[in-house]
Parts: structure tokens; sequence; C-alpha cells
């Protein structure tokens, strides 16, 4: 019976280190911010949806201005910054961020493909708050 070549295992090795660096670098993706929503029939009501939206995802207000509220999302390794604009309509839109590949060198800038998970959930949270406060969604 012939030998298996001692090389075999290491050729194998480095295969599925090739195959795990590709898989890691594809979690880059466009930035793409989620559809804007109807705000509420009064300023004040989409002011307290929002920030009951960014409670129930478990964001941080970092500041407020009248018409936009800016929120975090913070882990020790990465960490997210956003605008959430409001008037007739309600949106997000992106501010900054840690330890999330952001590169905008291209169009469309690209970003870890969590941060459009998590800005959606935020956007989900907010339309659901206006829905539980009697105001229509969309």
């Amino acid at each position: 019976m012939p030998a298996v070549p001692e090389e075999q295992p290491v050729v194998r090795r480095a295969g599925l280190i090739l195959l795990a660096s590709i898989a890691f670098a594809c979690t880059s993706v466009p930035v793409v911010n989620p559809t804007p929503i109807a705000a509420a029939g009064t300023p004040s009501r989409t002011r307290i949806a929002i920030l009951r939206g960014i409670v129930r995802s478990h964001w941080t207000v970092v500041s407020e201005k009248p018409g936009e509220v800016v929120a975090s999302l913070d882990r020790s390794a990465w960490g997210i910054v956003v605008a959430i604009d409001y008037g007739p309509q309600v949106s997000i839109r992106y501010l900054r961020s840690h330890g999330m590949d952001y590169d905008d060198s291209s169009d469309p800038a690209t970003i870890h493909r969590g941060y459009n998970k998590r800005v959606h959930h935020l956007m989900a949270a907010i339309a659901q708050e206006m829905t539980l406060q009697g105001i229509p969604e969309g």
C-alpha cells in the first residue's frame, strides 16, 4: 500500500483557511437605508414613537433636536451611530461606526452586513410603536 504524502493535510488545511477567508471577506454589503415610513399626526407623537422604538431595540439616544434624534448601538467590538430624521416621514441614515468595516471609497458605500439588519430592526420597532399608539404605518 503506497504511503500518503505528508503534504496532503497541509494543502487541505490551506484550502480550508482560504475558504474561510473568502467567506469572512464577503460580509461587506452596500449600506441600505430602511424605507421611510409615515410620521405620526404631530411631531410630538412621532418623537415619542421614535424614542420608544429606540429603547425597545436596545439602542441609546445620543442627542435630539427638532426633527432629528441621533441614536447609537454600542458593543465592545463595534458600534453604530445613526440619525433618525422626522417630518412628514421618518427615515434613518448612517452617521458613523467603528468595527463595522465601513468603506465609502466606492459608490455605494459598503459596511458589515450586520449594520443593515440592525437599522432595519430599529425602523421596524419604530413602526410598531407608531401602530401601538394608533398611528398608521406606511
